[in-house]
Parts: C-alpha cells; structure tokens; sequence
C-alpha cells in the first residue's frame, strides 16, 4: 500500500480569490498565449509559479519560489492549520464537446525509487532534459524533500559528470539557505553527498 497522507496545503485565501481567476491547467498543455491570458485574469494566477518562464530572469525557477513565498508573506496564500486531504473535481469537455468531469485526491505521497514501490513514474526518467528542469526547480524549492531528491540524482547510477555537478551545485545552494540550527539533513553539503548518501526516506 503505498504512503499516502495529509498535510498541510497552502491555498489561496478564499476571501480574497475566486478559484477560477487564480487557478489555471496543467502546465504542459498551456501554449504562450494560454499563459498571457492566465496572467491577464489575475496577477496571482497560479501559472506564475508552475510555468516559469525566461523572460522572468536567469534563474526562472529562483525567481518562481521567490515570487511563491512572497504570495505566502504577503497572504495571498494561507497555510492549512492541520494537515488535510483534500478532494477535488476537475470539469472540461472532450474533442467532441461532451462534458468531462476528473475526480481526484490530495495528499502527501511518499516516493520509491525506480523499480520498486507501486508508484508508476509520470515523466520519463531517460529524459535528460526532464531531469535538469527537475534540478533547477528543486533548487529553487528547497527544503529537505528537495535535498533528498537532489542527492538521489547526484547519485544516480550512470548519471553524466554535469547533471551530477548541476545537482550537487544545487545542495549546495539550498544549504546556504538553511535557516540557523536547521538538521543536518537540511543543510547538507555537498562535500556529505559525496560522502555517500544512498538517498533517503
């Protein structure tokens, strides 16, 4: 069975925000236009953080976590008091205009390595390319989730001499903001990742 649980969502305050001004589709399907007028709907809209893009700097993926905890400061975004599951109902229409409704669940996955568990990989992990965007947004991300999936790819078998250094450059960077008296496996080094982290739970 795998390890699924609540947690403790960061949402949009409701007295503030209208789902449909602020919400917007996944991120792949979006074209460039799709992504203006998101933006145009609302200068919160969600599309801001998932769909970085490079006009927003050198660092889009620093710049959409900036820009993540700025909305929390701020209040824009407010953190659930307890941890929660949360239930959700997505509606579209299909290529033949029927109505299509997608009912779902939200919670805190723990993740398996590749091969094991009973969790099926979204993306292509072949991909080197997924994988240096999954560097990048982990970098900006941080926290020790992040930390852990970093040092799994800094570690992977056969992973190329620059996408192991882009992972560990990224360790590197979420340490030094590690707040004073974070753990160690919050602020671990990369001198540590060599050492050998196998990865973590």
């Amino acid at each position: 069975m795998p390890d699924f649980r609540p947690f403790a969502a960061l949402r949009y305050d409701p007295a503030r925000f209208a789902p449909e001004d602020v919400t917007a589709p996944p991120y792949d399907v979006l074209s460039p236009a799709d992504r203006t007028a998101l933006v145009a709907r609302n200068p919160h809209n969600a599309v801001l953080v998932d769909l970085p893009v490079p006009e927003d700097g050198d660092d889009r993926y620093a710049a959409a976590g900036d820009r993540l905890a700025a909305w929390e400061g701020e209040g824009v975004l407010v953190r659930d008091a307890a941890p929660t599951f949360t239930a959700y109902r997505m509606t579209t229409t299909d290529d033949l205009g029927r109505p299509v409704a997608t009912l779902g669940v939200l919670g805190s996955l723990a993740l398996s390595r590749p091969g094991e568990g009973e969790i099926l990989p979204l993306l292509d992990d072949e991909d080197a390319a997924v994988r240096q965007g999954a560097i990048q947004a982990l970098g900006a991300v941080g926290g020790p989730r992040a930390l852990v999936q970093l040092l799994k790819l800094a570690k992977r078998e056969g992973a190329p001499a620059g996408e192991r250094a882009a992972a560990l450059d990224a360790v590197a960077k979420i340490s030094a903001r590690a707040p004073a008296g974070a753990t160690s496996t919050q602020a671990r080094s990369p001198a540590a990742a060599e050492a050998g982290s196998g990865g973590g739970k």
